[in-house]
């Protein structure tokens, strides 16, 4: 199986048109917008938006289409149906119209993308805490965790199967609060379906390597590479004995990793060459919260090399605030290595 090194969300290309880049990337409104409008006015701005965000993530697909095989692996953003997990819009995707329209679409979306072997997966946001102590919260999440789940199997990715085709929803464990056993409990009020899609990802503070894997018996483990280095101040690698829980918790389907590099600025006390000392930097006063903020490319080789050490075993998503061009950096260095 080729490793695939991909993207997030977004696609730039310094040499197209804005027009171009408009019609490759997805669009959204806020609720306070739509709710100066008349029921009339709201119907019609959500109309555009949605064939606009259905067109383009058919744009999104093809251009990752032609791309290196090792490179077809995209997360989509999960604003693609604007709206949909607010209540008091549910009227308009209970529209006949509208469901037919998203039926249609995404069930063309999802074929091409097994079609050309595209490796797909949602990041819902981070108000998304499944262990939370409040339970307003937590059927928020789930709402959130649902509305993903209907957008997969509406791209034709069967639930009843555990991760097909590597399809996957991510999020974080939660709150500390809450705990692993709180995202376990309130797990089981989740579709199957849902469960069959969803992995769980490490943080940097509150749920570490050692946490996420208490619960890999239920659930896919990502392994955020970064996160981890943040939260420990050590470099996990390919033989830590802990991958063996991880990597296996996704039953035969190929894992996935996270990487991504702090911030940037870092280049003038670390350097471009050699691994960030964390220590060093801790004492130096950079916090947990500065050196996790991503820079906008894989500027450092050595992390480059880090990350890429895992790829015989897993997927790289890179996570780099200049998304697909961070992502063709590390996929030429790693065919420059060849």
């Amino acid at each position: 199986m080729i490793a695939k090194i991909g993207f997030a969300c977004k696609i730039m290309n310094p040499t197209k048109t804005k027009e171009w880049i408009e019609d490759h990337n997805l669009k959204s409104t806020t609720v306070a917008f739509m709710n100066r409008n008349s029921r009339a006015d709201q119907e019609k701005k959500l109309i555009s938006l949605l064939k606009h965000n259905l067109r383009t993530f058919g744009n999104m697909l093809l251009f990752v289409s032609q791309m290196p095989v090792g490179m077809r692996m995209m997360r989509i953003g999960s604003d693609l149906l604007p709206l949909y997990t607010h209540p008091e819009f549910m009227w308009f995707y209970n529209l006949p119209s509208i469901k037919k329209m998203i039926d249609l679409k995404l069930g063309e979306c999802g074929t091409f993308a097994r079609n050309h072997n595209i490796r797909l997966s949602f990041h819902p946001g981070q108000f998304c805490i499944l262990n939370s102590i409040k339970s307003d919260v937590v059927d928020k999440t789930i709402i959130e965790l649902e509305y993903h789940t209907y957008c997969a199997e509406m791209m034709g990715y069967d639930g009843s199967k555990f991760h097909d085709h590597n399809f996957a929803i991510n999020i974080h464990v939660g709150g500390k609060e809450g705990g692993t056993d709180g995202f376990v409990n309130n797990s089981r009020r989740l579709s199957q379906a849902c469960k069959n899609f969803l992995t769980v990802e490490n943080d940097e503070f509150s749920f570490g390597v050692d946490d996420v894997i208490k619960i890999a018996d239920k659930f896919s483990i990502v392994l955020d590479i970064h996160h981890h280095l943040i939260n420990s101040g050590d470099y996990i690698m390919p033989d830590d004995k802990r991958l063996d829980i991880i990597f296996g918790s996704w039953r035969g389907q190929r894992p996935k990793i996270h990487f991504s590099s702090s911030i940037d600025m870092l280049i003038e006390h670390v350097g471009a060459t050699d691994l960030p000392d964390m220590k060093m930097l801790f004492e130096n006063g950079f916090t947990k919260t500065k050196l996790r903020k991503h820079s906008d490319l894989c500027w450092n080789n050595a992390l480059n090399e880090w990350a890429l050490s895992f790829s015989p075993m897993a997927d790289i998503m890179v996570e780099a605030k200049n998304k697909n061009l961070a992502s063709q950096q590390l996929y030429d260095i790693q065919n420059k290595s060849i």
